[in-house]
């Protein structure tokens, strides 16, 4: 009986400041935690597609995307943008590999077969696509900006959106300096912090926009589930503006 009462203490005092964060975060952002949570929801839709390795891999994804949302709600900013890089990099794998028409490569890399597949390995082989070449030529002339090139100093090019955005995200990861849970609170934690809060919810964002981005190149008659597609519109949520140029033009014919 003294051990059952003593881990009850122990499991109240885990969750005492994540269930504060918890209940902060919705009384001071219900509709934040709405749109993430209808993002979660809605991604479901897409498996009512066809069948294929793109939404096998978004079926990983979801359970990545409630973490992500679970850990950001209860105050562990740093593992939540953590989630995020890993649903940006596992789509973003799947995609290639469907494009190249390459199955069997698929099944080896998920056994851990086949080694050496990367983000940027990936990020070059779209480039090595002339379809994407050629969107990428056009999207980079309208917005100055394209997904998947990669950063040129010389001309002091940061990267194209896609790599960016995955090497903001690896920061947190990896808890580079600058982008650990300490810097976020700015104190012992978890805590709530506005600013967190923020970063964490355009990251989000932006990662689920530029995941099923990524994934409708590579298959253009994927569904974007409606929960999705309203990240483009720019009503509810801020995007950078180069990656709804990019869904414009990834888009049309």
């Amino acid at each position: 009986m003294e051990s059952a009462g003593s881990e009850k203490e122990v499991v109240e005092e885990i969750m005492t400041l994540p269930t504060f964060v918890a209940e902060e975060t919705f009384r001071l952002h219900p509709g934040d935690t709405a749109l993430l949570d209808r993002i979660c929801e809605s991604t479901l839709a897409v498996l009512d597609v066809k069948a294929g390795i793109i939404e096998e891999i978004i079926l990983t994804c979801t359970d990545e995307m409630q973490a992500s949302f679970f850990l950001s709600c209860t105050g562990y900013y740093r593992q939540s943008i953590g989630c995020l890089r890993s649903i940006l990099e596992l789509v973003t794998i799947a995609s290639r590999y469907y494009i190249l028409g390459d199955e069997v490569g698929f099944r080896k890399w998920q056994d851990g077969i086949e080694d050496g597949m990367s983000f940027n390995v990936c990020c070059m082989d779209f480039l090595s696509n002339p379809r994407i070449r050629e969107k990428e030529k056009a999207l980079r002339e309208i917005a100055e900006v394209n997904l998947f090139e990669q950063a040129n100093s010389g001309s002091n090019y940061p990267g194209g959106l896609a790599r960016q955005l995955y090497k903001e995200l690896s920061k947190y990861q990896h808890s580079s300096p600058g982008h650990t849970n300490g810097d976020l609170w700015q104190s012992n934690g978890p805590v709530f912090d506005e600013i967190a809060h923020y970063k964490s919810k355009r990251l989000f964002h932006e990662t689920c926009a530029m995941t099923f981005l990524v994934a409708k190149i590579a298959r253009p008659d994927l569904i974007i589930p409606e929960g999705v597609d309203f990240l483009f519109n720019g009503k509810f949520v801020e995007l950078t503006p180069g990656l709804r140029r990019a869904y414009m033009v990834y888009l049309s014919p």
